[in-house]
């Protein structure tokens, strides 16, 4: 595994957007968004800056193992919400919801799914 898909393999295991980690390194999430595809050069200073929000080190960037479970951020993940800009705490409470919504649709799809496992079961017992 290359060392761009690393950094984005532990951005999503630690759950931080684009947005985030562009926040916490000062640039814009599309500057991010080049770093991690490989559209701008990852220089040694954002490499540093990258484990540092990770809170890793650069070695595990590099040489980063998907079996090998990382350990837990000291800090809060996703990051505390005061430390967001208004415009990113919007996006991310945005994203908050969304997941809510998709999370209540998920549990009524389960439901719907049971309700018919049991009337199959009630039928085939019949």
């Amino acid at each position: 595994m290359d060392i761009l898909k690393n950094i984005r393999h532990i951005r999503e295991i630690r759950l931080l957007t684009q947005e985030v980690m562009a926040s916490e390194m000062g640039i814009s999430q599309s500057a991010y968004n080049k770093i991690e595809t490989g559209q701008t050069q990852l220089t040694q200073v954002k490499l540093k800056k990258i484990a540092e929000i990770f809170e890793v080190e650069v070695d595990t960037l590099i040489k980063f193992d998907p079996e090998v479970q990382l350990s837990p951020p000291k800090k809060s993940c996703p990051p505390n919400q005061e430390a967001f800009s208004p415009d990113l705490r919007e996006v991310y409470e945005k994203q908050l919801k969304e997941k809510d919504k998709k999370i209540i649709i998920l549990l009524q799809q389960v439901k719907f799914l049971q309700n018919i496992i049991d009337r199959l079961k009630t039928n085939n017992s019949d």
